[in-house]
Formats: structure tokens, C-alpha cells, sequence
């Protein structure tokens, strides 16, 4: 992919492995309180971002996520199909595989965690700029969709944004839903970004991921802000609650 909405996204990098598979069901049922059921095109994700928590979700190594994915390759037939059977619901996409991956200028087919595109550039290297997630957003509101954003999991500030610049950034784009939730810090999530932080000019700012004392009063700053400015924004209190340092 040479570019998504006019700026640059990095081409697919070496060793990355592509495989395809079919499948006889495409919607999981109850994935999560408060959904019917996951649609999740993928097994795997071209993005890697260190924090994610779907390698501990499926028993894999940490180290080995974001070297393959595994394309369903009947995904969308068999998705048509069950959408006609299957009662109605709340269908979440993409729980735990990312979209927008170089894989769909083949396969033809939003998060939002930071302002800063230098610690994007860090922790998910292969996804795609903090620019283009914006454009993609305004398009999608220009058309008429109503958008959602997941500033998950919200990255501490850096570069100088605040909550405010969040909620001015996500009011201008046309979002009318947002939700959050904290790193969780468990199952080496922490280790892993650590150790791509060593050395950076971010280190100091971003090891605050994991620091319940700044990040939890921050995340309720950006949900009183979103709110503040009409945007419906929830975040996750018990989770907030319960993830610290020492974990």
C-alpha cells in the first residue's frame, strides 16, 4: 500500500508471512459483555502492535505476533449467509484483528490511541499513520456514517496534547461515539514495550502507560472532555480499576 487517503504507509516489510484459509462460520456468538457476536476477517495481524493482548487470548508467542495472518478466504459468503439465519445483534468487527491492513489492497475489503504520531510509530510501527486513521474519520463522517473511535488503549500524552486537544480533535472530525480503556499490563504486554521504548526520546513519557496515578485521571479527563463536546464516550471503570504497575 503506497499511501491510505494521501499519506505514506510503509510497504509490507520482509519475512511476512501470508496464508489462507476457509471457514464454516464467520460470526462468534457473546465475544464480549455487551456484544452478540465478532467478526473477525483474519487469524493474526500485519500490525504487531506491542500491546495488544489477543497473543495471550490465543496461547501464542508474544514474540511471533504480527510475523503472519491468515486470510479467511470465505469470509464474505459465509458471512452473508449467516446474517440472513442468525437472530439479530450487535456485531463488533475487528476485536481481534485489526482492519485497514496491507493485505486488503489483495483482499479488497479505528482505533485512535494517541495524537502523536512518534509513539505510534513505536509501539505499532506497522499500522497505519495517526493521520490517516484521522482522514479515514472524516470521510466516513462527511459521507453520513455515524463514526465511533477507540482510544484504546489510551497512550499517556506526549508532544504537548492534552485531554483537551482529544476531545477538540475527535468533536472536529465528526465523532459521535468514542469508548477507552487502560493498557492492561499483564501477560508481558509491559516487558514488550519497555523494552521497544529503551532508549527512545519518548521513554520517559510512554513507560507512564502502566501508572494508574496518571493514567486513570487522564482517561476520565478525556471522557469528560469528549462529553463536554456532545460525543457519547464510555470508558471501562472496572478495568481502570484494577490495572496497575505491580501487575
Amino acid at each position: 500500500m503506497d499511501d491510505l487517503l494521501g499519506v505514506r504507509v510503509p510497504p509490507p516489510r520482509e519475512g511476512f508471512v501470508i496464508r489462507e484459509t476457509t471457514i464454516d462460520s464467520a460470526l462468534r456468538k457473546k465475544p464480549l459483555p455487551g456484544l452478540d457476536y465478532s467478526f473477525n476477517p483474519y487469524i493474526g495481524c500485519y500490525h504487531g502492535c506491542v500491546f495488544c493482548v489477543v497473543p495471550r487470548l490465543m496461547r501464542m508467542d508474544r514474540a511471533a505476533w504480527g510475523a503472519s495472518v491468515i486470510v479467511k478466504r470465505n469470509a464474505a459468503p459465509v458471512l452473508a449467509r449467516e446474517v440472513r439465519k442468525l437472530p439479530r445483534g450487535l456485531v463488533a468487527i475487528s476485536t481481534a484483528t485489526d482492519p485497514y491492513q496491507f493485505v486488503e489492497g489483495k483482499y479488497r475489503g479505528m482505533s485512535v490511541p494517541t495524537l502523536d504520531d512518534r509513539a505510534r510509530a513505536l509501539l505499532e510501527p506497522w499500522a497505519p499513520p495517526i493521520e490517516a486513521r484521522l482522514r479515514c474519520l472524516r470521510t466516513l463522517a462527511d459521507a453520513g456514517l455515524a463514526t465511533f473511535v477507540s482510544f484504546s488503549p489510551g497512550y499517556p500524552p506526549t508532544g504537548g496534547w492534552t485531554a483537551s486537544t482529544v476531545a477538540d480533535t475527535f468533536q472536529e472530525l465528526g465523532i459521535r461515539k468514542g469508548f477507552s480503556r487502560l493498557l492492561d499490563p499483564r501477560w508481558g504486554a509491559r516487558d514488550a514495550m519497555i523494552g521497544r521504548l529503551a532508549g527512545s526520546d519518548l521513554e520517559a513519557e510512554l513507560t507512564r502507560f502502566t501508572d494508574r496515578e496518571t493514567m486513570v485521571p487522564f482517561i476520565g479527563a478525556v471522557a469528560r472532555e469528549c462529553r463536554d463536546r456532545g460525543i457519547v464516550f464510555r470508558t471501562d471503570p472496572e478495568d481502570a480499576s484494577r490495572r496497575t504497575t505491580s501487575e
